[in-house]
């Protein structure tokens, strides 16, 4: 059933919103002696862009072309919702003239309280652009915004606390901008990064009263720290960008369920940690020992089995943070070939596998999770999809049993002083013929040592989006595709 409500005149709730779209279809072939517009739809007026051509989402097997046949019908060449009506140019006249009279076939011409049309829910302005739950679409460059009038009212609030010469504001104010930021995550994702920092100084402040009941979220007072501030800084500096600008704006096609581009592996053991992909033709393994060099808390193993030593004094990274760290490198190589390999058509939908859905976890939870060893590291994650959604990439998380995840685990298991022949990178690399087009990628040191520095830290007052756009400016080095082989036990370079 398609939703016909606000827009025909339901004015009272419950309301019956049952029009079907064939039904109106039906319902327009009966009059076929009718072929007048109705007058509303005869004054409306069309507003098209022909200075740049349509953009189109690629199809695939969830969104398969459609036949010329059901291109024609009026099923699939319209959508008629609570609010609107969205078709093609060619055949928007025909919808609207449907809508319209479906709405008289099910509530009537007019009633007591006058005609079922309500006017101030129609506009005559037939436009590619219209505004949608908050957010303004455009069915020409097939993108979604937050559009700049809400922007500009957020802009005003933040303006009036950084004028203030003691920065403060109550816990109602910090909570709406919060919300108000992460309203617009969907769209620009830094909204949800940038609001952890102010959620810490509502929380803090909710931890230290002696009660927050209704009085205190409108008398009491949040001095902002210097982190706060830079935070609000860092936002209102972004707010006033012309409408339509990529920081915050984003293809529709990054919104649909699509059939993935590109695929990377990664899986990690106690003795290292391993990733590739055929799709874009990369490999890649850390050993223990490097790890530790880096400043990884690691557990001590039994080098014969790899295994972490079970004495109960063993302490050190447990598996999980491990494989986390393993998707975030792979996140990392995937960001640096997206940049030099520039825009696709429809956006790159990357596809993460990996066998533990603990570490696949922390990329949707974005930060929030209550470990404070483990934050910094979530935040690092969260703030590589932020640059993941600047570059047109949607990022898909997926667990991967591990007894398909072997060629991953051949990585993640460097030779040790015990097995120094076992599992050497060239003979994993012959073992596989998924790993046949792919290059040895040189990993810096630098991202190693950088990752487990904010592990380390275990600070929440850090400027994620700075370590990361450094990150993202640190060299991939690949080896020619005849080199079969690597002369230490991880893949790395330092200058």
């Amino acid at each position: 059933m398609v939703p016909v409500g606000q827009v025909f005149g339901s004015r009272s709730a419950p309301s019956y919103y049952c029009v079907l779209v064939d039904v109106s279809q039906a319902l327009a072939a009966c009059r076929q002696d009718e072929p007048i517009l109705h007058p509303l739809v005869a004054s409306c007026t069309y507003e098209v862009d022909t200075s740049s051509p349509l953009v189109q989402v690629p199809p695939d097997s969830r969104y398969p072309p459609l036949t010329l046949q059901e291109q024609t019908e009026m099923y699939n060449a319209s959508f008629v919702d609570d609010n609107g009506v969205v078709a093609y140019l060619k055949t928007m006249p025909q919808a609207l003239q449907h809508s319209v009279r479906s709405a008289f076939e099910v509530f009537g011409d007019a009633d007591r309280r006058g005609g079922c049309l309500q006017d101030a829910k129609w506009t005559s302005l037939v436009s590619e652009t219209f505004l949608f739950l908050g957010f303004r679409i455009d069915t020409h460059a097939m993108t979604v915004s937050w559009p700049f009038a809400k922007r500009k009212a957020l802009d005003g609030e933040i303006q009036d606390i950084l004028s203030q010469k003691r920065k403060y504001v109550t816990p109602k104010e910090m909570a709406h901008i919060i919300g108000v930021i992460r309203s617009a995550a969907a769209i620009a994702p830094w909204g949800t990064f940038l609001s952890f920092n102010l959620q810490n100084a509502l929380t803090t402040a909710a931890r230290n009263a002696h009660s927050t009941n209704r009085s205190w979220w409108t008398r009491s007072w949040i001095y902002l720290s210097g982190v706060a501030i830079a935070t609000l800084h860092q936002i209102w500096e972004t707010l006033t960008v012309p409408e339509g600008s990529p920081l915050w704006s984003r293809p529709i096609s990054l919104y649909l369920d699509r059939d993935f581009s590109h695929r990377v592996f990664s899986d990690a053991s106690y003795a290292g940690i391993g990733g590739w992909s055929s799709d874009f033709g990369f490999l890649w393994r850390l050993c223990r020992e490097d790890l530790i060099r880096a400043g990884f808390d690691m557990r001590d193993i039994d080098l014969a089995s790899s295994e972490p030593v079970s004495d109960g004094s063993n302490e050190g990274l447990h598996i999980n943070p491990l494989e986390f760290i393993g998707v975030l490198v792979n996140l990392w190589i995937v960001l640096k070939f997206v940049k030099k390999l520039g825009p696709r058509l429809g956006g790159y939908i990357l596809l993460l596998l990996a066998d533990n859905t603990t570490a696949l976890g922390w990329m949707s939870l974005a930060a929030r999770t209550k470990n404070p060893l483990l934050q910094g590291l979530a935040r690092l994650g969260a703030a590589l999809l932020v640059h993941a959604a600047a570059l047109l990439t949607k990022v898909v998380k997926r667990h991967l049993p591990g007894d398909q995840n072997d060629v991953a685990d051949a990585l993640s298991r460097p030779p040790t002083s015990a097995n120094p022949e076992q599992n050497v990178l060239d003979s994993v690399i012959a073992q596989w013929s998924q790993l046949d087009d792919c290059r040895i990628c040189l990993v810096p040191f630098e991202l190693l040592s950088t990752i487990a520095s904010v592990i380390s830290s275990q600070s929440t007052a850090v400027r994620y989006d700075q370590i990361t756009t450094n990150l993202l400016s640190l060299e991939l080095r690949t080896l020619p595709a005849s080199a079969r082989t690597w002369n230490a036990p991880s893949t790395i370079y330092e200058d």
